[in-house]
C-alpha cells in the first residue's frame, strides 16, 4: 500500500509540473529599434528620466541578439530569449525576456509603440522604451 502512494504522489508531480514553451522570437512585435524613455518602480514608484541629452537605444533583432548603445558607443551586446514566465504582478504565465542566459526573467509588455521590461519581483524597476524602428 505504501509504495501505491508512493507511485501517486509521483505520478501527480510529474504531471503538475511542465516547462513553458519558448515563444518565437522571428515574427514577434517587439524585434525592433527602442529609445529609453524612463524608468519607473522600487518602493516609491518613482520616475527617473535619463540625464541631459543621454540617448539609450535599444537593438533587438530577428537572430536573438541584442545591443544596448549611449551616445551611440555600445555598452552592451549578448542574446536574449523570450519564454513564458509566471508574474508576480499578474499571477499568469507572461512574456518575458532574459539577456544572456542569466537566469533572470524579466516581464515585457508592449502597447502600440511602447515597450516595458520589468523586474519580475514586488518593489523592482522597470524601464520604458519607445519604438524607432
Amino acid at each position: 500500500m505504501h509504495r501505491l502512494y508512493i507511485f501517486i504522489f509521483l505520478t501527480s508531480l510529474f504531471l503538475g509540473c511542465k516547462k513553458d514553451k519558448p515563444i518565437s522570437a522571428q515574427g514577434t512585435n517587439f524585434v525592433g529599434h527602442w529609445q529609453y524613455q524612463y524608468e519607473i518602480g522600487g518602493l516609491t514608484g518613482a520616475k527617473t528620466y535619463p540625464p541631459g541629452a543621454a540617448t539609450t537605444i535599444l537593438f533587438l533583432n530577428n537572430d536573438k541578439t541584442y545591443q544596448w548603445l549611449t551616445y551611440d558607443k555600445v555598452q552592451q551586446t549578448g542574446i536574449y530569449n523570450i519564454s513564458s514566465v509566471k508574474s508576480v504582478f499578474s499571477g499568469n504565465n507572461d512574456n518575458a525576456i532574459d539577456f544572456d542566459s542569466s537566469g533572470t526573467w524579466k516581464i515585457i509588455t508592449i502597447q502600440k509603440d511602447t515597450l516595458s521590461i520589468a523586474d519580475n519581483f514586488a518593489d523592482g524597476y522597470g524601464q520604458v522604451y519607445y519604438r524607432i524602428k
